[in-house]
């Protein structure tokens, strides 16, 4: 069952950032192997959108506590309502500690 509080999710010290660096990342490396270059520029840009909201999110918070990135948002809404999801995030704070 969904938490009602959609934005009570953890994964704690597993900030999005990290992922989006990752992602970042892979973006770079499929310049070696992507025969054309639309794949690995939407891929680096996706992950460097993705940094740049987790980065905004923590500078914003510390003046806003409550403050919520859009990404932040949109994930605490999509975890409401894909099963899936909620076990991935269970499985994460599993390994971070929760």
């Amino acid at each position: 069952m969904a938490d009602k509080d959609h934005y009570n999710h953890s994964m704690k010290g597993f900030h999005h950032g990290y992922l989006g660096l990752l992602i970042l990342y892979i973006g770079f490396v499929m310049i070696w192997f992507a025969d054309h270059w639309f794949c690995p520029v939407l891929t680096g840009t996706a992950g460097l959108f993705i940094f740049i909201d987790d980065f905004y999110q923590h500078i914003k918070g510390r003046s806003h506590p409550d403050y919520k990135s859009p990404l932040h948002r949109l994930y605490g809404l999509v975890y409401c309502r894909v099963k899936w999801l909620r076990r991935l995030n269970a499985f994460v704070d599993s390994i971070f500690g929760k």
